[in-house]
């Protein structure tokens, strides 16, 4: 089975990529908002004094994965949040792939998360070419 970029199948397809996407985000943010101290123990890494900051990413994570929850549910409505994914995954993966690089990553895990997206961002700039192509093909 082939899907042919701006179909209706191939947007369906990305629909469904937006909603693993929603569910991959607003389980790891929820996780790590509720149950920072087992992960982390979990990682053997120490938890800090204050983890404040553990809360604000995590509710950053959280609250991108419900704008895909929008995205899944009218994706040619919603083509700014696709691009705001699309820079949101390239920015954690990039940064993820900085500390790894200079060998200053927390855990080996944060890169994991960055590979994940990485892939998320293929998919969404996948979906963006099949939203170009689908209003091209549309008529006027």
């Amino acid at each position: 089975m082939s899907l042919q970029v701006g179909s209706n199948q191939s947007l369906s397809f990305y629909k469904q990529v937006f909603a693993i996407a929603a569910i991959y985000d607003i389980v790891l943010g929820a996780a790590f908002i509720l149950f920072y101290d087992p992960i982390l123990e979990a990682l053997d890494i120490t938890a800090p004094d204050n983890t404040s900051y553990i809360h604000l990413s995590a509710v950053f994570v959280l609250v991108q994965g419900i704008s895909y929850v929008f995205a899944w549910q009218d994706l040619t409505g919603n083509l700014g949040i696709v691009r705001v994914g699309v820079i949101y995954k390239a920015a954690y993966f990039l940064v993820a792939l900085y500390y790894l690089v200079t060998d200053d990553l927390l855990h080996w895990v944060f890169f994991v998360f960055g590979v994940a997206d990485l892939g998320f961002l293929l998919l969404f700039l996948g979906a963006l070419a099949a939203m170009k192509s689908n209003r091209s093909a549309s008529p006027a």
